[in-house]
Formats: C-alpha cells, structure tokens, sequence
C-alpha cells in the first residue's frame, strides 16, 4: 500500500512539474491549441492537483464577433457546439485591442461560426442537428491566430487594460505582461 502511495505521489508532483513548465505560445491556424495550464500540487493525504486553463484571444478572417463558434476537428468534423441554454450574455466573446477577441466560450483555430448570432441562437427551441449547423456555417469565416495568455480567463476580464497592453506592446506569446521585458 505504501509502495502505490508513493507512486501515486511520484505521479502527481511529476504531472505538476510538466504542466507547471509552460510556454507563452502564439498559434496560427491550421495548428493545434493545447493551451498551457498553471498548475498547483496540494500537500497533504489527498495530493490533489488543481489546474486552471490559461485565457486565450483570437483574430477571425472576418468579424464574427456577433456569431456563435461551433468546434471542428483537423479532418473537418464537427465535434462540439452548444446547447442554445448555455449561451449567456457571458458567452460573448470581449473586443480588444488590435482586433483581438476574448475568448469566454471556447476556441480553436478549428473553430468555424453560424450564421446565427448570440440572441438568435439562445432563443431556438432546442439545439440544431450537426447538418444544420454545417448547413449554417457563416462563408470565410475562420479563426486566423489564437493566443495563449499568461493569466486565466478571470484574470483576464478582471484587468483587460493589462491584456490591452500586451497586445499592442507586440509581445504576444513572449512575455508575461506582469514581467518587465529587457529590451
């Protein structure tokens, strides 16, 4: 018994350390997004492990700020869309600078938008048929850059001016913005 619970343990501060190394990374669409997550070991008889995803912002190819996001994978097919009652007002994503959205629903550069937008799409009776939602797909409109920030979606919303800063500093995917940057 004592021989698992050290494994266990092993394990565990092994997985924290490799999530805890994680890179300030810019994505362009076509790549996969495994967005780094910060990671921390608890002590104690559990040896918990709590992650929390980073936040992410996007450019689109057109402005689908005002559309829903439905999720494709690399072979182009549909994998996850939502529920019409698990869009809120919160599910918008946020304007930023630079063109830059806030991603507060879930996003890759797999990701493609419907022709429905926000309201409209709240208020259906139940949710679409994936031949729907392909038949709704807004034309040309693609995720074109998608970057991990250094801080959660809370953090985020909560200091959008620092998220600002980051963008137009042209340091994306490079440095912390809490950091100072040596020139």
């Amino acid at each position: 018994m004592r021989a698992q619970f050290t494994a266990f343990c092993a394990m565990t501060v092994a997985t924290a350390f490799m999530f805890s190394c994680s890179s300030k990374e810019k994505v362009v669409a076509g790549e996969r997004v495994d967005a780094p997550m910060s990671v921390q070991a608890h002590t104690g008889a559990s040896a918990a492990v709590a992650a929390m995803p980073k936040a992410m912002i996007y450019k689109t190819s057109v402005d689908c700020t005002g559309f829903v996001p439905v999720q494709f994978d690399a072979n182009g097919s549909l994998i996850s869309f939502p529920a019409p009652t698990d869009i809120t007002d919160q599910s918008v994503p946020l304007p930023l600078a630079g063109g830059y959205l806030l991603d507060r629903r879930g996003i890759s550069s797999y990701s493609r938008f419907t022709t429905w937008t926000w309201r409209e799409y709240r208020a259906l009776s139940s949710a679409p048929s994936a031949d729907q939602i392909k038949s709704n797909l807004l034309d040309g409109a693609y995720v074109t850059e998608v970057v991990v920030l250094p801080m959660t979606l809370d953090e985020a919303l909560a200091d959008t001016a620092a998220v600002n800063k980051l963008i137009v500093s042209g340091k994306l995917g490079v440095a912390d913005p809490y950091t100072p940057v040596v020139e």
